[in-house]
């Protein structure tokens, strides 16, 4: 009888640590998800930036090179961006799985 007793005991335990280790992991992406947000909406802001600066250089047709630079970055942002929203949603599962738990 003690012997099952220590069985179920360690398996408690075992239980618990697993249990504490989920719910850390949990936090962390929690954490994440809100660190990618806040670097989503940075980038929104940085291209809504570059947007008025190209539109602003669209005006003076004698600096091109800026244009087309400027048209590069907001071409990058938008990637950034759409990775970001992606790497969110795989964030917004991963917490509901951990949730479920």
């Amino acid at each position: 009888m003690n012997e099952l007793y220590d069985y179920q005991k360690e398996e408690r335990y075992d239980l618990w640590r697993e249990y504490a280790q989920t719910h850390k992991d949990y936090e962390e992406l929690k954490m994440s998800k809100h660190n990618l947000w806040v670097e989503c909406d940075e980038h929104k802001i940085s291209m809504k930036f570059l947007n008025d600066k190209l539109l602003k250089n669209q005006e003076f047709k004698g600096q091109s090179q800026d244009v087309v630079k400027i048209h590069e970055e907001i071409g990058t942002l938008i990637t950034t961006l759409a990775k970001f929203v992606t790497r969110t949603k795989y964030l917004d599962k991963l917490l509901g799985y951990c949730k479920s738990l």
